[in-house]
């Protein structure tokens, strides 16, 4: 069974379509996008170098890490470009009283 987790409280309403905010879970950080009025989870680091995705661009559903341009898709975690080589973990977002709560994070 999936453990969930309320992401500091933040509503959906908080996050904008086509941005990123940051959310924390038992004290780690999590970005939550907003792709047209879906909310999708992700570690809040680049797997490059560690860079802060909520900082990039988020064009669709692809983020772009400021520091070396390595592009993600958020819905999978997927590289889409970039020096990255590994994939960023994705977590299951769903709502629960008004608020995001984020599985397995």
């Amino acid at each position: 069974m999936d453990k969930q987790k309320d992401a500091s409280d933040l509503r959906p309403g908080d996050i904008p379509s086509g941005s990123c905010k940051l959310g924390k879970v038992e004290g780690k950080e999590i970005a939550i996008f907003n792709v047209d009025g879906q909310l999708y989870a992700t570690q809040a680091e680049c797997a490059h170098m560690g860079g802060p995705l909520c900082e990039g661009a988020l064009l669709g559903d692809i983020v772009t890490c400021p520091w070396h341009g390595s592009e993600f898709n958020v819905r999978t975690g997927e590289v889409v470009n970039g020096l990255a080589t590994q994939p960023i973990k994705t977590y299951p977002v769903s709502m629960e009283g008004g608020s995001v709560v984020i599985c397995d994070a």
